[in-house]
């Protein structure tokens, strides 16, 4: 006589949990934020960050507390309640890695030197890892400047270099970091060639300062 197996008895079968090693491997290597900063006769700038980061008052005053500027509030910190008991903190966001970093403290750690052109730029701060490659927009020396004449033939350029930084989770994969750095020096040439061809990222870039500077003047 034909018995029926266990497989063909189970009419209902017990439905599989998704899988999610995809979607925790997509959250720890996916740029959390895209930063543009350049040097030059203004000083460090970042004039574009994605996304843009409002500070509330909340995370004022946290930051108020903190013994250094530079300092990041990380997963592994604890906090003490009001009967002194320390507890966990929650993983940290993606908007609250970055939102640890003021517009002027990213200005000042993202604009490298002329000598650090043309390379790949990584830096790690707490949980969060910066990949650039900062490129050369004009010689830094380009003022003419005559015995006989001694006002400049030539102002000084604006941007002297530039650099598109992406802020990746410290955790993320050497390959996914390698293909980040890789983006970062083909968009560099493209506006490279663009500013020489039509002074575009200059020109841009004036827009950009031209309006903090509004709302600089409004927030006052």
């Amino acid at each position: 006589m034909y018995k029926q197996s266990s497989l063909d008895l189970d009419h209902n079968p017990t439905p599989k949990p998704p899988d999610t090693t995809f979607q925790k491997n997509g959250e720890k290597n996916s740029p959390i934020s895209v930063i543009l900063v350049s040097s030059g006769s203004r000083g460090n700038k970042l004039l574009f960050r994605y996304p843009f980061v409002k500070v509330s008052e909340n995370t004022s005053s946290t930051a108020t507390k903190q013994r250094s500027p530079y300092a990041l509030r990380t997963t592994s910190d604890a906090t003490e309640d009001q009967d002194g008991d320390s507890r966990e903190q929650t993983p940290l966001t993606d908007e609250q890695l970055v939102a640890g970093f003021s517009d002027i403290i990213l200005a000042t750690i993202l604009a490298t030197k002329s000598d650090m052109c043309g390379k790949k730029f990584e830096l790690k701060i707490d949980n969060v890892r910066f990949v650039g490659h900062p490129t050369l927009l004009q010689p830094p020396h380009t003022v003419q400047v005559s015995k006989t004449d001694p006002s400049p033939k030539r102002e000084m350029p604006t941007m002297i270099l530039f650099s598109v930084v992406f802020a990746l989770r410290a955790t993320a994969d050497p390959s996914v970091i390698s293909c980040i750095h890789n983006l970062s020096r083909r968009i560099a040439i493209a506006l490279q060639h663009e500013e020489r061809r039509c002074q575009y990222l200059t020109r841009e870039a004036k827009l950009m300062l031209a309006v903090q500077d509004e709302l600089t003047t409004m927030t006052e």
